[in-house]
């Protein structure tokens, strides 16, 4: 998984502080219309510069090689984890997108940011492919990770009441403590901080498909990558109690927006997962 996810998080902060202050009134003159479509583009804009800029240091420091990014189809990163990873951040980062849409361009259909998601995440197995360290290149089973993570958002968005999530959570708690502190040496250093962990990510986490019951308990199966070393996929059945579910049910203020979202892509809760392997993980 590499740092995608700072596109996410940088337009949700962008997004959730503006919406929460929000306030909708009948009619809108055209000094509120163009500040309201200002902000969406400064918003836009901001997701990224930023982004791009940071990815481009990241992954890319090398720059990027005039060639036809499909001829260097490769996958660097085989594990079933890292395809759901992809799929969970295009849910998640079009559910923003679509609020943003609709919020400060009163788009109501979701195609726009629909085709905005995809293109976003497209552009960067692009890149990928023509970066000249060659360390990374257009992978087909993460951009079909991104288009089923797309789907998955439209289909619960044309079916709201169901209660459907696939959520990324940790599957090595242990380990997740140290994993956590030295995440800004991934943005400063990201090969060194490979060698720290021993590129050991995709066994530190997990993602999961749940059905949440009507009583916040739920049920699912999970995946992970077995071993660091290891090539092999680890399957889980899990199942638990939805405390981010229940604490956002019982609570009304600011923080119910970024709890919701929390909830619906990110797994903190008390839980226990059988894996495979024959062992049993905790949350």
């Amino acid at each position: 998984m590499k740092s995608k996810y700072f596109f996410i998080f940088l337009s949700y902060c962008l997004s959730t502080t503006y919406l929460q202050s929000l306030t909708k009134t009948e009619i809108e003159n055209p000094r509120e219309k163009q500040k309201r479509i200002l902000t969406g583009l400064s918003i836009l804009s901001a997701e990224y510069i930023a982004g791009y800029s940071l990815a481009y240091s990241m992954w890319w420091p090398k720059g990027f090689r005039a060639i036809n990014p499909f001829s260097n189809i490769g996958e660097k990163e085989p594990f079933i984890v890292d395809d759901i990873i992809h799929s969970i951040g295009n849910a998640s980062s079009q559910e923003i997108h679509y609020a943003i849409m609709k919020t400060y361009f009163h788009i109501e259909s979701p195609w726009p940011s629909m085709i905005l998601t995809s293109l976003s995440w497209f552009s960067i197995e692009v890149l990928d492919a023509m970066e000249k360290r060659n360390g990374w290149r257009l992978s087909i089973n993460d951009e079909l990770g991104n288009l089923a993570g797309i789907a998955f958002w439209y289909y619960r968005f044309k079916h709201p009441e169901i209660r459907l999530f696939l959520r990324l959570g940790f599957r090595q708690w242990d380990k997740a403590s140290n994993y956590l502190r030295n995440l800004p040496l991934l943005f400063t250093d990201r090969d060194a901080y490979g060698r720290k962990h021993n590129h050991d990510k995709y066994a530190l986490l997990k993602t999961e498909l749940i059905y949440l019951l009507k009583n916040n308990l739920y049920v699912g199966t999970a995946v992970s990558r077995a071993t660091a070393n290891s090539s092999k996929n680890v399957w889980g059945l899990t199942f638990g109690l939805d405390i981010s579910n229940i604490v956002d049910q019982s609570t009304q203020g600011w923080w119910n927006k970024p709890m919701g979202f929390f909830q619906r892509h990110f797994t903190l809760n008390l839980s226990f997962t059988y894996w495979n392997d024959g062992k049993l993980t905790p949350i």
